[in-house]
């Protein structure tokens, strides 16, 4: 049986119930949930079933980095519990690896879902389980999840915009077995090049303000876990191409958005020329979809022109294109 119908009972039934249950599809990401997952509930398994095992945090982490875009109120992508506080065969995650875990989980605006036994746990376990500013990062009422940039194989930043306004959520996570030194650029998360507040939260500290940016030594497995208050980067008045300006916001459902070049693969600028039917042109920005990009205007646009259309040479089959009909 397809996956949408096999997933359309269970709604058919709640919705006989005369009150609010919240569905969540446990597909483990096998049928791209994320696709249809919003007309039959309000969060999708991702990925396989996680472990206190930090290869498994890599793995479901990864499967919700392309697929930022997807998510939001009324609909959530789940890459499965947090690990934070299990102990299984002896193996749990260390202080470190506990708080990168839950951090991360709270900038991808999963659904927080304890995995240890809340009856009996240390007090560091709740600490990290109950912070008030990490669990805000989550549950932000615009409800971005965070997209990632990525560094090298080891290291990556993964930011969102939250509701209130030149304010941001941005993780420094290591990979490494070994310390590692993160920069993110206010260019990077759309704020001008002006002094710009950080708080770290883990370490509940101000940190002061800063004029470009950031940079913070990110332990082992760790992830540094800023918020970050600044000016939007608004244009001044006048035309502008999307591909000048500063964006708040990029999601998008095959690595990063392109400027000025088609939506290649995963890697940044391994795009080509943009051809639409046969013509080409110079400017313009190259998504795959599910995407979504946001641009902090000021008040100072009054209309937007674009021309838009599937790249020539895409191969619009079922490998290159998720099936949304039904969706």
């Amino acid at each position: 049986m397809d996956a949408r119908q096999r997933y359309q009972a269970m709604p058919d039934a709640l919705a006989a119930v005369d009150r609010p249950i919240v569905h969540s599809l446990c597909n483990w990401g096998v049928d791209q949930p994320w696709v249809w997952g919003r007309a039959r509930g309000q969060l999708w398994r991702t990925s396989p079933d996680i472990a206190p095992v930090w290869a498994t945090v890599l793995v479901n982490l990864e499967s919700v980095a392309d697929r930022a875009a997807y998510a939001g109120p009324g609909g959530w992508n789940d890459p499965d519990m947090l690990e934070v506080g299990v102990v299984r065969g002896g193996v749990q995650f260390n202080p470190d690896e506990s708080r990168a875990h839950m951090g991360l989980w709270a900038l991808v605006a999963s659904p927080l879902i304890a995995g240890n036994d809340v009856r009996d746990m240390p007090a560091e376990v709740r600490a990290i389980l109950t912070h008030p500013e990490v669990i805000a990062i989550d549950q932000d009422p615009w409800g971005l999840a965070a997209v990632r940039i990525p560094r090298n194989a080891k290291t990556e930043i993964w930011t969102r915009p939250l509701r209130q306004r030149g304010l941001r959520a941005v993780g420094l996570f290591n990979r490494d077995i070994v310390p590692r030194t993160i920069t993110v650029s206010w260019a990077e998360i759309g704020l001008a090049d002006a002094p710009a507040s950080v708080r770290d939260l883990w370490a509940d500290e101000e940190r002061g303000a800063f004029d470009t940016g950031y940079e913070a030594e990110v332990p082992p497995h760790g992830l540094v876990l800023i918020t970050v208050r600044g000016l939007d980067a608004e244009p001044a008045a006048g035309e502008h191409a999307l591909s000048d300006l500063r964006w708040m916001y990029a999601a998008n459902a095959l690595g990063p958005a392109e400027r000025d070049m088609s939506n290649g693969g995963r890697a940044l600028g391994d795009g080509a020329p943009i051809s639409l039917a046969g013509v080409s042109y110079p400017r313009g920005v190259g998504v795959r979809a599910s995407s979504r990009i946001l641009v902090p205007l000021g008040g100072r646009c009054t209309s937007f022109r674009a021309l838009a259309g599937l790249e020539d040479g895409v191969n619009n089959d079922a490998d290159s294109c998720p099936d949304t009909s039904n969706a």
